[in-house]
């Protein structure tokens, strides 16, 4: 053999030896995410619940609205997955998205929700309306309200939820969690006319926005308690 095909074959092993280390690369770097799981059984792809998902539990259910307490909606971890925040109320001011939010479950197809991590990443004052059942809406509903003579002293026990209403403008926006909402009656203030009483019309939906009846001077923003 000349010394020139020797050399031909030594190139042509060079550039295959060169081409398959590129492929190896290009397969470890595109592939999918993966969430190691905690049983030490290896890796699955991580995904979120879809709303066909969301809908068919209510006994472990993979979505809530949450009135947070205090601070921002942040990614919670929790056993074999984690809590993902959503905007809720989409198209609202950054003051009424800083109140609320939507978590959703992302994990392997075999990871059960943990509530428990999340009621613990957000406190017990947090109101947190589980998203579940075939009739459920993802998203917020508008609704009417018509104006009670309700007050707070008129319930008995604890009930209540003193973070999960927000007033913005002439807006009403609330999170409704079923254990502690009720009557789905909110307390407003006004500039000049004192406390107003409104009770939300919509009866399903865990999540509503509200256009609220002019009032003269109109409403003091922030946080209200719905009942």
């Amino acid at each position: 053999m000349s010394l020139l095909s020797r050399s031909r074959i030594a190139l042509a092993l060079a550039v295959a030896g060169f081409v398959a280390g590129c492929s190896a690369d290009v397969r470890d770097e595109g592939g999918p995410a993966v969430a190691g799981n905690d049983d030490g059984g290896g890796s699955e792809v991580e995904v979120a619940a879809t709303e066909d998902e969301v809908r068919a539990s209510c006994t472990q259910p993979k979505m809530y609205f949450v009135a947070v307490a205090e601070g921002t909606c942040a990614p919670v971890p929790g056993k074999g997955g984690r809590w993902v925040p959503e905007d809720l109320f989409a198209d609202a001011p950054a003051e009424v998205k800083r109140f609320a939010c939507a978590y959703r479950w992302r994990a392997g197809p075999s990871r059960t929700p943990d509530r428990a991590a999340l009621e613990a990443a957000l406190g017990s004052d947090a109101g947190l309306a589980p998203v579940c059942g075939v009739d459920a809406t993802l998203v917020p509903v508008r609704s009417e309200v018509t104006e009670t003579d309700f007050t707070p002293g008129t319930m008995a026990g604890s009930v209540g939820c003193d973070v999960c209403g927000f007033v913005w403008g002439d807006k009403l926006f609330t999170v409704l969690p079923p254990e502690t909402v009720l009557l789905r009656t909110v307390e407003v203030r006004t500039v000049n006319a004192g406390l107003k009483a409104y009770q939300i019309n919509e009866t399903r939906a865990r999540a509503v926005v509200t256009d609220l009846p002019p009032v003269a001077g109109g409403y003091l923003p922030g946080r209200v308690p719905v009942y």
